[in-house]
Order: C-alpha cells, then structure tokens, then sequence
C-alpha cells in the first residue's frame, strides 16, 4: 500500500497524458498553431563595383579579394518584393557599412579610423527599407582594417521584424542556450563551494570560475551577445577579455 501510495502521482500524471494524447489524436480537425513566415534571402545577382567595370557574384556569402582598409561597394537591384516596407537584416564581420538606394544613404555605421574604442564588433544590422522601391538600386559599402575581414560579405535577409529573430533564434538559438547553461552551471558551483569543507571546496570555485568565464565567450560568439547589449566595447571585445 505504501508503495502504491508512491507512485500514485505518477500513475496519475501518465493516465492524463495517454488521455490527452489519444484525444488530441481522434480530435485532431485542425492546426492552429500561431505561424511566422520565415524571411526571405536576398543573395543572388549583387554585382562588384570597381571603378567602371562590374563583376557579377555567384552568391552571398563570399569572400572577395579587398585589402585591408580598402573600401568596395556591391549593389543590386531591387524585387517587386520590396514594394511594401521591409527589414534588411546582415552581418558584418569587423567592418564599417554603408547603404544606399539610389545613391540615397538610408543606413550607415562607421568607426573613426584614429581610435581604437570602441572597437571594431562583428554585428548584426536591422535596415529599415521604405516602400516603394521595387526595380531600384541598392548598394552597399563595406571597409575593414583587417585583412583577414576585408572583403567578407555575409548573407542578405529581409522580411518583418517578428521573421528575422525568429531565424536568428533557430539559427544560433542553440548556441546561446549551451552557453546561458555553462553560465548557471558555473555559478552553481561556485555558491555550493561556499558550504563544502574550506579545503576541498577550493577546486570547486575555480572549476565553477573556469565555467563562467567560458560561458562568456560562448555567448560573445554565439551571434547572439546583441539580445543582451547593444553596447559596442562589449560586443567587440567581450570574446576577446575572456
């Protein structure tokens, strides 16, 4: 009796769930599961300016051969898609950026070449595109000081706000949850070891002070630092200082 008194909850609970999964089964008429449309990828048919010639790309990403400091525009141009007001979503890799429509400036982030804070940070940027400019020209400018990042193109997104994290969050979601994890993980460790033995809970806090620490460099290299600060000191070096 003591037994069955137990695993009574269990009993319970695994009942309910047989119960609820049959019905949801036999009733099963419809899916009305909330939606978002995923975003859409703008990466075919750039082309590379220099100068007056144009070299078509293949595809975005790329790797174009730019040196360092040297600044290089791509442009394209746009789809009746664009008729409506969108969201340009990219990534740029330690880079100043600058966007165009039809010769227009409707973004830019730039880093004075003098100073070294804030530092360069590799981040996503969130473009608003007015309406109406289906069949115009788009461009963008691209420049970074290191040679290993000059001439790195990421990928092109747009859609609605709501599609664009949504893609993040499937994309490098997982990432943030592993390091979000080491961090809870970490500082677990690092308060049991204030009630362990004074001598043996030494190795405790510096296996849970090891965990923090990485749990920062996980995140920072997560892609996904940006839903926590926007500030760029950390952004752009919090992987390094750690």
């Amino acid at each position: 009796m003591g037994k069955l008194n137990t695993y009574r909850p269990y009993i319970i609970l695994s009942i309910f769930l047989l119960i609820a999964g049959i019905l949801s089964i036999v009733f099963s008429a419809g899916e009305s599961r909330i939606r978002i449309v995923p975003p859409s990828t703008f990466n075919d048919g750039w082309v590379l300016v220099q100068g007056d010639t144009e070299i078509p790309l293949d595809t975005l990403p790329t790797m174009l051969d730019i040196p360092a400091g040297e600044s290089y525009t791509i442009k394209n141009t746009l789809t009746e898609d664009f008729h409506d007001i969108n969201v340009m979503m990219l990534r740029t890799s330690l880079q100043n950026i600058k966007v165009e429509v039809d010769g227009s400036i409707i973004y830019e982030k730039t880093y004075q070449a003098e100073s070294t804070l804030p530092p360069y940070a590799s981040m996503w940027h969130f473009i608003e595109l007015p309406a109406h400019i289906g069949e115009m020209e788009i461009s963008m400018t691209l420049s970074s000081p290191y040679k290993a990042m000059s001439g790195t193109v990421n990928d092109v997104h747009y859609g609605s706000y709501a599609s664009l994290y949504t893609h993040l969050f499937d994309t490098y979601g997982y990432r943030l949850f592993v390091g979000i994890f080491v961090l809870i993980a970490g500082l677990i460790m690092m308060f049991a070891s204030l009630f362990i033995k004074k001598g043996e809970g030494i190795r405790y806090t510096y296996i849970g002070l090891f965990s923090t620490i990485l749990s920062f460099w996980i995140i920072a290299e997560s892609r996904m630092l940006q839903w926590f600060t926007g500030n760029e000191f950390i952004l752009g070096s919090l992987a390094y200082l750690s």
